[in-house]
Order: C-alpha cells, then structure tokens, then sequence
C-alpha cells in the first residue's frame, strides 16, 4: 500500500507534524507492507491553479504550470492513500493545501477510487469555532467530484498547548489508534 502524506503547516516540527508522525507511527505498526511518502509542502514550489483549462483539454499532460506540483500528481496518482494535514487558519487549511487542492483539477480523472485522511489542528477551544467545518466541507465537496473518499479525518484542539509540541497525549494515542486501524 502506498501512502503519500502532505503536510501543510508552514512549521515543519510544530503541532500539526506531531499529529501526522503519530498517525503515521500508527499506519505502520505491525504493518511491513506500507511505503510512506512525505511530502512537506512549505518547502515546495506550488503556484496558484490559473484556470486555464489547458489540462482539461488535453493540450498538457498534467498542468501548464512548470513547478513542484507535477511531481506531486505522480505522486497522488501512485498512492492509494492521501494523507492531508493542515492547521486551521482563519477557518480553512493552509494557503499551501489550498493550492494543492485547486491544482488537482488537472487530474481528476485520475484519482478516482483514492482515499482521503484529514487532519486538523486548531487553536480555538471548541471544534464549532475553528473553521474545522469548512476544511471538512471543501475534502468531501473535493471527493464528490473526484470520485475519492474522505476516510478518515481527526481534529484537534492546540488553543492550550505552549511550545511547538503537542502534549495532549490522549489525542496522540488516539490518531495513533486510527492509523493503526487501516488494513491493508
């Protein structure tokens, strides 16, 4: 099974990293048969979608953008798995998910049948006031047109935290859990 994981917090070790390391920690536990791609979406370069329709009309194999994101849709093609973990910020993902997600118009004819894990870290103190709702709504909007299933998805509070790290360690255990409960 393939995994392909994208991380869109700006922080490479912040709260949202330590939430995908422990569901990843849990996808392989015990699994020998799992290859995990990681991808830190910071450190690529991924423009804007244009909305040129060029790759709709098959004048492009991918995208008329020549960046980062081209290696990116082999890579979603590939995997059967697409982990998408972004804090929430300013009621929605990251600005670096967001460009992912509109540039997958390209391909989606082509992911049809993947499957979907979203993960969410959020600063405010109720899951109703952090804008979780809309990132959930936009994936399973996303998954109706693209013939993908959102999976699973777990969210989680950080407004309480201090430093860079997550120390609810219940909430670590169970994303651990939830990774860990994928068969393959």
């Amino acid at each position: 099974m393939k995994v392909l994981t994208l991380l869109a917090s700006p922080r490479k070790n912040g709260y949202t990293s330590d939430l995908l390391k422990a569901y990843t920690e849990g996808l392989t536990a015990n699994k020998s048969q799992i290859d995990i791609t990681k991808k830190h979406l910071e450190k690529m370069t991924i423009h804007a979608c244009k909305g040129c329709n060029a790759c709709q009309k098959n004048k492009v194999n991918f995208c008329v953008t020549d960046d980062d994101m081209i290696q990116l849709y082999e890579e979603i093609i590939e995997s059967d798995i697409i982990v998408l973990a972004s804090p929430i910020y300013f009621f929605s993902v990251t600005a670096q998910m967001k460009s992912v997600l509109d540039r997958l118009y390209a391909i989606l004819d082509r992911v049809k049948g993947k499957k979907i894990v979203l993960l969410t870290t959020y600063g405010a103190a109720k899951l109703e006031d952090s804008g979780v709702e809309n990132a959930v709504k936009m994936i399973r909007m996303t998954n109706h047109i693209a013939g993908t299933e959102l999976m699973q998805e777990y969210h989680v509070t950080t407004g309480h935290e201090e430093g860079n790290t997550i120390t609810n360690q219940a909430a670590l255990q169970e994303v651990f859990e939830l990774g860990q409960s994928i068969s393959i």
